[in-house]
């Protein structure tokens, strides 16, 4: 079993990067700097700032100290809380003995300055992004105008913009001096450089995102300062967006990020050796006691030697660590499925960890439950949960009814079944993988045991973020007129992609017995004719089980007028699978007329 946690040993020969990073973090003339370590969820940024925070070679008059972010996700106001998370913990260090006065005064100047922000937080509550200057002009110009507004408000009464003048002025006069005295008291301090290592950022909602990084950039970027984030660029960018909602500056999001970030460092996928190199490895280590294994890691393997090779690691590779190991089951195990799993897992280091945890239960149960059971065709199913839960979904229910002279899953495996997304290259990829042909057996034992997995099968599961924040905005709105103006407004900005994925959701919720989802698609095939034959693939499957109400009449009469031909095929398609009374369907087709 191994744990969903970061690791401080380094399985996914980081060290290379751990290790350039710490020079750089060494040389103060480098300050100040801010990195970002930029990979998916999973993808191993927790275990690369584990590598640096703890490499020996850091500088020993460095002070190190990490945040997660997500636990400052409660707090009001974000970017107080990491600024006063900072200086908590170098009023509790040793090395700051010579300035703790001057900690304890700073900490005290924050507390006055949320004070004087809960007195008039309408007007100040956005006054620390201008401070500095450092942001695009769309944002310092939005900025400026709720201040524009508020000075202009004639009914305002005097007495009260006197007294509001007050506070804000008191607490401009404070939020400028913090950088500075920041600063001033780094210098005077006997450290090389102040690290900190900020995590789990991105886990936190997109307004804390961005409270955490505008804290670091107004108030703490000064010199003998290294920040290191590790993030998810996507999941940032979004929350850029979502903050300066409604700016017309296309790149906004880009360039807020080069703003704060000076040293973008990406994170790069796994290949599948990599993967299967991976679970060599997290075999070994579940196998051999932690020092064994420090080891093995740390001695015996050449990560040059590895790098270069086209080849995966074996496990007779380590004959000194495989004679420590009595039971062997398990590597002789991991090396049985791990090609077929390391194509289909996205190079994501997490997710096979994640895998090879349930694949093992799995097969446990298994022995339980069945003999003869098969671990490269339960891996390559699993497999499919991972790739496309909803064809993993329509997998299994074709299998409720299993009959070996059923044609279809011949036709699945032949690549001639045209119906139900098989054709997709995902898929394809999956269904030509070894073990080949597994779909011309019994599989309802393996879908007996992985059953759990249909419980978590969603429909929306498999499409991209922002084209499900669209579409859950679309489901809030009754209006016709909305759902019309709001998608024609929106899909301009959505590539093929992202259209296509958008058409196949609707379809999906249509499917479900949403009703507002065929204006949505009527209103897709009216933008984009094009998208007409994804709504007919999509809805002519074997499994439709959605009837045509009298209500849908007026949508399909207006689906006929954008493509007659396509319209009607999916229509006499429903009529045929009696989803589709005749009288109806003549309705239907004689208004289109």
């Amino acid at each position: 079993m191994w744990l969903d946690e970061s690791s401080n040993i380094d399985l996914l020969f980081l060290r290379p990067y751990s290790e350039e990073i710490v020079q750089i973090c060494n040389r103060s003339k480098n300050t100040p700097l801010t990195i970002g370590l930029f990979g998916s969820w999973g993808s191993g940024k927790s275990t690369l700032l584990n590598l640096i925070g703890n490499d020996k070679r850091l500088n020993e008059n460095n002070h190190i100290i990490t945040i997660n972010a997500w636990q400052l996700e409660n707090y009001d106001d974000a970017k107080f809380a990491v600024i006063e998370s900072i200086l908590n913990e170098l009023y509790l260090s040793n090395k700051f003995q010579v300035i703790k006065d001057k900690v304890r005064k700073l900490i005290s100047k924050i507390d006055c300055i949320k004070f004087l922000r809960g007195g008039s937080k309408t007007l100040i509550e956005n006054i620390p992004n201008i401070v500095t200057g450092n942001y695009p002009a769309v944002i310092l110009a939005a900025l400026a105008n709720i201040i524009d507004e508020y000075k202009k408000d004639s009914n305002t009464q005097s007495q009260k913009e006197s007294e509001d003048d007050k506070v804000v002025n008191e607490y401009l006069q404070n939020i400028r001096t913090i950088r500075n005295d920041f600063e001033t008291m780094l210098e005077e301090s006997n450290i090389n450089n102040l690290i900190v290592i900020v995590d789990d950022l991105d886990r936190c909602n997109p307004s804390k995102i961005i409270d955490v990084l505008e804290a670091v950039k107004l108030f703490l970027s000064v010199k003998k300062t290294v920040f290191i984030f590790g993030i998810d660029e996507k999941i940032v960018k979004y929350a850029i967006e979502k903050r300066y909602l409604g700016e017309q500056e296309k790149n906004i999001a880009n360039e807020y990020i080069e703003k704060i970030i000076q040293l973008p460092i990406v994170i790069p996928k796994l290949s599948s050796r990599d993967i299967e190199n991976y679970f060599l490895l997290l075999g070994f280590q579940e196998l051999l006691t932690e020092e064994e294994f420090n080891d093995f890691v740390y001695k015996k393997l050449d990560i040059k030697r590895i790098a270069m090779s086209s080849s995966p690691l074996r496990k007779e590779d380590f004959e000194e660590a495989l004679s420590k190991i009595l039971d062997k089951s398990l590597l002789d195990e991991i090396e049985i499925i791990r090609t077929i799993v390391s194509s289909n897992l996205a190079g994501n280091p997490r997710k096979a960890k994640r895998f090879l945890n349930s694949f093992l239960f799995k097969k446990k149960l298994a022995n339980v439950y069945f003999n003869n059971l098969n671990s490269q065709v339960l891996a390559k199913l699993m497999c499919l949960y991972h790739i496309d839960t909803y064809m993993f979904e329509k997998l299994s229910r074709l299998y409720l009814n299993y009959n070996p002279s059923d044609k279809i899953f011949a036709e699945i495996e032949n690549n001639s079944y045209e119906k139900d997304g098989w054709q997709e290259p995902k898929i394809r990829s999956w269904v030509d993988a070894e073990p080949k042909e597994i779909l011309k057996q019994d599989l309802r034992n393996y879908f007996y045991l992985t059953r759990d997995l249909l419980n978590t099968v969603d429909f929306t599961s498999k499409y991209p973020s922002n084209v499900l924040d669209f579409y859950n905005k679309l489901q809030k709105n009754q209006s016709i007129i909305y759902l019309n103006n709001q998608f024609i407004n929106a899909v301009k900005n959505f590539n093929n992609d992202e259209l296509n994925d958008f058409t196949n959701l609707v379809c999906d919720s249509y499917l479900q017995g949403n009703d507002k989802s065929l204006v949505i698609i009527k209103t897709i095939c009216f933008y984009d004719k094009s998208m007409i034959e994804i709504v007919k693939n999509k809805l002519i499957i074997d499994d439709i089980s959605r009837n045509v109400e009298t209500q849908d009449i007026p949508m399909w009469k207006e689906m006929l007028k954008i493509d007659r031909e396509n319209v009607v095929k999916i229509l006499e398609h429903m009529k045929n699978k009696q989803l589709i009374d005749s009288n109806t369907y003549e309705s239907i087709i004689k208004r289109g007329n």
